[in-house]
């Protein structure tokens, strides 16, 4: 049986998915590494680039 590796990431995620967790999640995809994930904060964006409304 193959061992595959294990991360764990503590991060926000962001609608765009260029930052965040779906950024890690991205990333560890490609490295083949299985990922555990916690989400701290949602970040939503209202229109376009006109703000961010945070939720806690």
């Amino acid at each position: 049986m193959k061992e595959v590796p294990i991360s764990f990431t503590i991060a926000r995620t962001y609608p765009t998915g260029v930052a965040g967790i779906l950024a890690d999640l991205k990333t560890f995809q490609e490295l083949q590494v299985f990922d555990m994930s916690v989400i701290t904060t949602i970040v939503s964006q209202i229109g376009r680039g006109n703000g961010q409304l945070i939720i806690w």
